[in-house]
């Protein structure tokens, strides 16, 4: 079970925020994907890499952010 001291690092004021860490990417092996996990084109990403689009509460953004860097993590 995800507690919210797990997705505390997603949240910014009770909001969620993109801590750009990549997860998202490596799930979808993006090759535009750097060696230090940024975006290679960050600043023109595409409208569909934009996860502040996504139709998801604030609290269902931190919980997903989580579990990619969880199944990341396993996966190394």
């Amino acid at each position: 079970m995800i507690t919210d001291a797990d997705i505390q690092e997603f949240m910014v004021d009770g909001r969620w925020e993109c801590t750009m860490c990549g997860a998202c990417c490596k799930i979808f092996n993006c090759k535009l994907l750097t060696d230090m996990n940024t975006c290679s084109i960050y600043e023109t990403r595409p409208e569909l890499c934009k996860t502040e689009n996504f139709n998801r509460t604030d609290i269902e953004r931190a919980r997903a952010c989580f579990m990619l860097k969880e199944f990341i993590n396993v996966g190394r």
